[in-house]
């Protein structure tokens, strides 16, 4: 479960519903002195893979995904860049509205990302906001290009 505010990316839960173990990082976001926006901008999908580890993709900001194998080390991290994507980057915001909640006020941060699933030959694919998609192949090797292409 994506659950920032436990300064991880993943919480994994026991079935009796405690915390079994944390995994990865928050990414830095420049915003640490706000930390509902910090913790927004480290909301995500996260993913097991068929190896049993996990991806993890950041919902919201600049798009990106890290992988993780079952022990929950890092194994790589790669941004998504391209010209389909580039608009979307264009355009994310520096400053966020807030909104008033039960809870107080909070940053209205929108997602970049949609949708998120592994496949069955283990490869991500990651569905935008925007009507574009993008898969990678699961290895640490790779440049971190991603090719993107419109939904249909």
């Amino acid at each position: 479960m994506s659950q920032p505010e436990t300064n991880a990316l993943i919480t994994e839960y026991t079935l009796q519903g405690g915390a079994n173990r944390l995994i990865g990082h928050l990414r830095k976001t420049g915003y640490d002195n706000d930390l509902d926006l910090h913790f927004a901008l480290n909301s995500g999908i996260p993913l097991a893979d068929r190896d049993g580890g996990f991806y993890f993709v950041f919902q919201t900001g600049v798009p990106a995904f890290r992988k993780y194998d079952r022990q929950g080390q890092l194994l790589f991290e790669r941004r998504i860049e391209g010209l389909e994507v580039d608009p979307l980057l264009a355009n994310l915001p520096t400053t966020w509205l807030r909104r008033r909640t039960s809870e107080g006020e909070l940053p209205l941060v929108t997602p970049t990302v949609r949708a998120a699933a592994v496949d069955a030959a283990g490869r991500l694919w990651i569905a935008f906001v925007s009507p574009y998609s993008t898969s990678t192949i699961p290895t640490a090797t790779r440049s971190g290009h991603c090719s993107c292409g419109p939904l249909a």
